[in-house]
């Protein structure tokens, strides 16, 4: 929902159906690591491959495969993929980082981790989804 929010916050520079996907692809690609996730459970094989050697919100909830592989298409110049993938994947991470459980941003190099006070599925949680909602139907009224 947050990925969904910043492309229409930055609709004017993106306005790219195939863009948005990529966005919204790679806001959910993090939790693969998660066999009972969203995507871990449409990619179960691969899912649990993943987590028989990456624990949850581990290398996976790093910025280390954001930072490789935004390069990597950079660099092969597939930009789109590349600014897709920064603003999705950065996305997921952010808000995870908001949580109690929290995220350890450059692991493997550091276990040091970044932690917030939204316990998930819990009431702040629910606030903040409740806003994010009215704040993406407020921009989608606006382009129409």
């Amino acid at each position: 929902m947050f990925a969904f929010l910043l492309v229409f916050s930055f609709s004017e520079y993106f306005n790219n159906n195939l863009f948005i996907l990529l966005v919204l692809f790679f806001s959910i690609l993090p939790d693969i690591d998660c066999y009972n996730s969203k995507i871990g459970r449409k990619n179960r094989i691969i899912s649990y491959l993943i987590n028989i050697f990456f624990k949850h919100r581990g290398i996976f909830h790093s910025f280390i495969p954001i930072m490789i592989l935004f390069f990597l298409f950079y660099l092969s110049n597939e930009k789109m993929i590349a600014f897709a993938l920064l603003l999705g994947y950065s996305s997921h991470l952010i808000l995870d980082a908001i949580t109690v459980q929290g995220i350890m941003p450059f692991y493997p190099l550091t276990k040091k981790k970044i932690r917030g006070f939204i316990k998930l599925n819990g009431f702040f949680e629910k606030i903040i989804l409740v806003a994010l909602i009215s704040f993406a139907l407020y921009k989608i009224i606006a382009l129409i």
